[in-house]
């Protein structure tokens, strides 16, 4: 059972644990004499685009924009600039796996089940997608790195928000600094507005955001003195530094029908100088592709009444209040602090996608914590979430400046118009398709002497995830996870039992 879990998580990592590269053959030589995958070619306007299973015809290269699309698209050779190819990286293989845990080889596993129709993951295996959310990639002076996957969980126009993630490999070249962004998944992007902060503090002082955009500095991060999950196993060793070695779920013998094993998450203790009121947490999270593949089913379960969901939400606030509500409730970490009597929510941490983990704050009210220590509680649906690291800063919030940096250049045709759309929140959206890219530049402030620059990449926007809507709706599971406490924690836990049972009878 082992082995065939670990060949099924390896077969879905194939295509996302590889490294671009360049070559020094034509793209027509490389296609025609190594019948790649897939190619990454660079287009006359500047765009990157990837293709699918490339064949060479005449005088034109041809290919699908994502793995397992029946859809062709054509590209001139003559109007192709540059091409890079894929070459297996077996570290960031093995990465992958680590990363993605036992929860990635329950999606594999999954897929492989599922009588589901199916698409196109975002790890190139055929099932349902389990990413979503468009992509910004930084230039760290010498290779593009996946640093962001922005505004999750806008669905649609009506829940479209901002979100500001940590750019931790965006480094200026002579006052200039180089993003990607892309949309590598079958969904239609919207993007509303995509800027730089550049953020100026003091020097041994960090930046960190917090879900809806705020920012926060700590320098005198303290580790838990006690982390222990719901089910009292020990979780010290794995959230106490930042090194992809993650808290997650067990997941055997759980019981749909029972309180107790459709939540878990952690719980923390620091100690607590005396005299504070108030501390900052701080945690590196990612959801797990486990969460992405619910979410997908969510979307999917909705069949032919799915566009008259999405102009419902469009059309009415309430509903999407009411939808993001119960998405903290059931799907976010939410974390709360022990009074001494209750359990008292602080805020949560939000959907952060599974492409890459995300170091979020959550400021604490301790004024209601007797002791001289503080417990924390992370809660959420079981399986949903990777904890990497966790910890807790007491000082004073310290000064900084922040500057917005709108693009100065887009590399693409009509480059300008899209800038200026990027340029604020206004609804004037650029349209990302799959397989589309705009590679954007800024040009940033000198650091001022004596203080150290932070920067951030604030977005704004939303999604279509592409999925089949010709089948009928699933009421009966839209109600129990719309309506019902814990709905969504049990329809994951009885999933999670049919895979783990599909999995050991194979």
């Amino acid at each position: 059972m082992l082995r065939r879990a670990i060949a099924l998580i390896l077969a879905a990592c194939t295509v996302s644990c590889q490294t671009w590269t360049s070559t020094h053959l034509s793209p027509e030589q490389y296609v025609r004499d190594k019948r790649p995958n897939q190619v990454r070619v660079l287009l006359a306007d500047g765009r990157w685009l990837t293709l699918h299973r490339p064949v060479i015809g005449g005088d034109s290269l041809h290919g699908a924009v994502f793995p397992g699309s029946e859809a062709i698209t054509t590209v001139p050779l003559a109007g192709v600039r540059g091409v890079l190819v894929q070459k297996a990286d077996p570290w960031t293989t093995g990465a992958v796996v680590l990363a993605a845990g036992f929860t990635g080889i329950l999606v594999a596993g999954a897929l492989q089940g599922s009588s589901q129709p199916r698409r196109t993951t975002s790890t190139g295996a055929e099932g349902i997608q389990i990413g979503s959310c468009p992509l910004v990639y930084s230039w760290d002076g010498n290779d593009w790195r996946l640093d962001s996957g922005t505004f999750s969980g806008a669905l649609t126009e009506g829940a479209a928000r901002t979100e500001v993630d940590n750019l931790l490999y965006a480094v200026p070249h002579e006052g200039t600094l180089r993003l990607k962004l892309a949309n590598e998944m079958p969904e239609t992007d919207y993007v509303d507005a995509l800027t730089v902060l550049a953020v100026d503090h003091r020097p041994g002082t960090q930046i960190v955001p917090d879900a809806f955009g705020g920012l926060h500095t700590v320098s005198q991060l303290r580790a838990p003195v006690r982390a222990r999950d719901f089910r009292d196993r020990d979780a010290m060793e794995r959230i106490a530094a930042s090194d992809g070695w993650h808290w997650e779920s067990a997941l055997s013998d759980r019981d749909s029908a029972r309180v107790e094993d459709v939540r878990d998450g952690l719980q923390l203790t620091f100690t607590r100088p005396p005299g504070a009121v108030a501390a900052t947490l701080v945690l590196d999270a990612t959801n797990t592709p486990w969460a992405g593949h619910l979410k997908s089913e969510y979307i999917m379960a909705h069949g032919a009444a799915t566009a008259a969901w999405y102009d419902s939400l469009d059309a009415d606030v309430t509903m999407v209040t009411r939808l993001a509500e119960n998405m903290i409730r059931e799907a976010y970490l939410v974390a709360s602090v022990w009074t001494g009597e209750s359990w008292l929510s602080q805020g949560h941490y939000w959907e952060a996608g599974s492409e890459v983990g995300k170091r979020h704050a959550v400021r604490l009210d301790l004024s209601l914590v007797v002791g001289d220590t503080v417990r924390v509680r992370l809660e959420s649906a079981p399986a949903f979430w990777l904890i990497d690291y966790a910890a807790i800063d007491y000082s004073d919030p310290q000064p900084f400046s922040r500057h917005e940096v709108e693009a100065s250049r887009v590399v693409a045709a009509g480059g300008e118009r899209i800038r200026s759309r990027l340029a604020a929140v206004d609804r004037e959206y650029v349209v990302l398709d799959a397989g589309d890219y705009y590679e954007l530049e800024f040009r940033v402030p000198d650091v001022p002497p004596g203080t150290a620059r932070s920067y951030l990449l604030e977005s704004s926007g939303w999604y279509r995830v592409h999925t089949d809507q010709t089948q009928p709706a699933q009421i009966a599971l839209l109600r129990q996870a719309d309506t019902e406490r814990y709905g969504i924690s049990k329809i994951s836990v009885a999933r999670l039992n049919q895979v783990l049972n599909g999995i050991n009878a194979r």
